[in-house]
């Protein structure tokens, strides 16, 4: 039995959201997908495509079913009724207040299921000025003060290569959703779940934020040129990448004990003071160890860093991360075949518990697929059906 077998989520998210309920399905729930008729969620067709559907969206949505619903009409928004009285979770990614005005707001659907956990995935919030704005990844992250704190090039701060709010925000509704439903088998209660997709990178800023809350002064962001240095990240002599004769390297000396490994292992010994005291500064110390790093491969430093103990640790291109050992043997990719087509590689939610979990890996549906189907466990006659399609509704 999976963790979160029977439990029903209808999921009406589009885009980078649709994380939070695939952690759900790859946990056991089943999982409806409802788009609307015509283009569904906007990822099947965008970016890169394998089979006509594109890979952000395959990797997303495997494990799930699909529904076409207009949820504009009126037969279509009773049908959507009828799926939420036999519904455990909803979970959507509108701006504020568009599901209110589809009459499919919290107030009216958990009069139809008091038991019902809703979670809204919005980029601002339910509530504030900017509830009603539009945005990606890039603007939560600087509303947020990620960018901001962020090292600069030529005085511009550098852009995140991955969708960091994204994500995050996903793993938080997912984690709130479980919560939810843990909370529900004592108080026989759903409830409302606001997840702001920005809030969640500013937690990752706890550090300069209390530092800034305490002294009211900026911290500086110039990480690499400072002689000394309250962060870790990027900053601290033997903290950060460095370049060996072959390629790149990351090294983690933030404690008293690595950075003492750390210099002893490069046969620096002189430099294990001068960090903490103030004799030379961080650019110089960084000079140095650079001088030394870059006379030897990444496989010498590897092994000799690993024999003195000190966290390190080469800095991976995709296809060295496929072959990486260690990623092996923890099976962090799964595959998933298809439908009979070209099968595809894709990251697994790993998640190390004792019993297994996990589903196979399903493929991403094709729109509409299990449309009739879940309309017929739902009740729904033969004929209804047939005359919603006629109409063009679920069509």
């Amino acid at each position: 039995m999976k963790a979160l077998d029977k439990i029903i989520v209808l999921d009406l998210t589009r885009l980078m959201p649709g994380y939070a309920t695939l952690i759900l399905a790859d946990f056991g729930a089943e999982v409806i997908k409802v788009e609307e008729p015509v283009f569904g969620d906007y990822f099947r067709s965008m970016g890169t495509k394998s089979e006509d559907l594109g890979y952000a969206f395959q990797i997303l949505n495997r494990n799930k079913k699909s529904v076409k619903l207009n949820l504009k009409c009126k037969k279509s928004a009773e049908i959507f009724d009828l799926l939420v009285t036999k519904a455990d979770v909803l979970v959507e990614s509108f701006r504020p207040g568009v599901m209110k005005k589809l009459g499919l707001g919290y107030e009216k659907l958990c009069k139809l299921n008091p038991k019902l956990i809703y979670c809204s995935i919005s980029g601002y919030g339910q509530s504030g000025p900017y509830r009603n704005l539009s945005g990606h990844d890039i603007n939560y992250l600087a509303l947020s003060g990620v960018i901001g704190l962020s090292k600069k090039i030529n005085g511009l701060p550098i852009e995140p290569s991955v969708p960091i709010a994204d994500f995050e925000s996903s793993q938080r509704a997912a984690l709130a959703i479980v919560s939810a439903l843990f909370q529900r088998t004592k108080s026989k209660k759903g409830q409302y779940i606001d997840i702001a997709m920005f809030e969640g990178s500013t937690f990752w800023l706890a550090q300069p934020f209390a530092e800034f809350f305490s002294t009211n002064k900026l911290p500086d962001t110039d990480r690499y040129l400072r002689p000394n240095d309250k962060y870790w990240v990027g900053s601290k002599p033997g903290y950060g990448i460095y370049k060996t004769s072959d390629g790149f390297l990351s090294i983690g000396a933030a404690e008293e004990k690595f950075w003492w490994n750390f210099c002893k292992a490069l046969g620096k010994i002189n430099l294990k003071n001068a960090r903490d005291n103030l004799s030379k500064s961080a650019i110089e110390i960084n000079t140095e160890l650079n001088f030394v790093l870059g006379k030897k491969t990444k496989a010498y430093w590897i092994k000799k860093f690993k024999k003195f103990d000190v966290p390190c640790m080469p800095v991976h291109d995709l296809s060295e991360v496929v072959r990486d050992p260690h990623v092996s043997e923890r099976n962090l990719f799964v595959e998933i075949d298809n439908q009979g087509q070209n099968s595809i590689k894709v990251p697994s939610n790993s998640f190390g518990l004792s019993e297994k979990q996990r589903v196979q890996p399903k493929p991403a549906p094709k729109h509409g697929q299990d449309t009739d189907l879940v309309l017929r466990k739902m009740g729904i006659s033969k004929k209804m059906i047939a005359e919603l399609h006629a109409s063009g509704e679920i069509k």
